[in-house]
């Protein structure tokens, strides 16, 4: 969101985060064209560094979570580039997704049984490879780079996604 500041230093109240559409403006974690307000979004930039923080949103209402924690659980989380994440709680499979296809390089457990899966389009713009960490018998870690087709280039930097609660 920092990097999206008006020079004014107002935030956009929406942040594109689709395949870019150069001929209508909106790229990657550029502003959507949206507008800029000046104390709504600042204040929403707050309460998600708060919640980032201590792990909970400001608006948190116990009675809503008591009656919420009942019901299914996420099934799958999705892994970008600008919305990694270090840790899968057990039993949710990771959505390595991206708006170009790539060629996911997979390890567990440091780099061991290392193969490759390539990325089939998942909508939206979107290409992605889907694991299940109970399929792949990894008992601590998930670790991947991507080779991008397109580019004939490798990512350039390694991932790793460790498996369980904190």
């Amino acid at each position: 969101m920092a990097a999206a500041i008006s020079q004014g230093g107002l935030m956009p109240e929406q942040i594109w985060d689709a395949a870019p559409i150069p001929e209508r403006g909106p790229f990657p974690g550029r502003p959507s064209g949206s507008a800029r307000p000046l104390v709504w979004t600042h204040a929403e930039f707050l309460k998600l560094l708060t919640a980032t923080r201590t792990g909970r949103p400001i608006e948190w209402l116990e009675s809503v979570a008591v009656r919420y924690r009942r019901s299914r659980a996420i099934e799958v989380w999705h892994w970008r580039v600008d919305t990694p994440f270090e840790r899968l709680p057990l039993g949710t499979d990771l959505l390595g997704e991206d708006v170009a296809p790539f060629v996911l390089h997979l390890g567990v457990d440091g780099w061991q049984r290392v193969r490759d899966l390539e990325a089939r389009p998942v909508g939206l713009g979107q290409y992605g490879v889907r694991l299940d960490p109970r399929a792949l018998d990894a008992t601590a870690s998930i670790e991947f780079t991507r080779y991008l087709p397109e580019g004939r280039r490798w990512e350039g930097r390694d991932h790793q996604v460790r498996l369980g609660t904190p």
